[in-house]
């Protein structure tokens, strides 16, 4: 995933960053089955979209901190 896709991504809500991690899902299993059977070529696909799964998982969670936090926050306020 490219920094801009990355910084793109920051501007997404959850749910739509969860529709892209299952549509990441799929295409590791699609690219495992593929380079079993000798279909797929390229190696180090699933290395790409395993990096790019983690990057969007972190995101994920990042979100799911700073929305505690706020509201956190939010409940000590007098």
């Amino acid at each position: 995933m490219k920094r801009s896709d990355l910084k793109s991504a920051r501007t997404k809500t959850k749910s739509e960053i969860e529709k892209e991690v299952n549509v990441l899902l799929a295409e590791i299993v699609k690219v495992g089955v593929e380079l079993k059977l000798g279909k797929h070529k390229n190696v180090r696909a699933a290395k790409f979209l395993r990096r790019n799964l983690a990057q969007l998982k972190t995101l994920l969670q990042e979100k799911t901190i700073l929305r505690e936090k706020e509201i956190g926050e939010e409940g000590e306020r007098p």
